[in-house]
């Protein structure tokens, strides 16, 4: 079983590289690409109103277009 089904045939995660309070960021590679990248995985559950609005500021911060 995948534990992020959404990445599944998309991205191969590898190692973590980072840890914080709400979330691990993983070194990953595009499947087709093999680009590496690093995705930041958060468990929704855990999340509060206020977190939510720390991510979106984050997002919007680092949107690259």
């Amino acid at each position: 079983m995948v534990r992020y089904a959404v990445l599944k045939g998309h991205y191969e995660l590898e190692k973590t590289i980072g840890c914080g309070g709400f979330a691990k960021v993983k070194l990953a590679m595009h499947t087709l690409t093999g680009e590496k990248v690093a995705i930041k995985i958060m468990e929704k559950a855990q999340l509060g109103v206020s977190t939510f609005m720390l991510i979106n500021y984050e997002l919007s911060r680092n949107a690259v277009f």
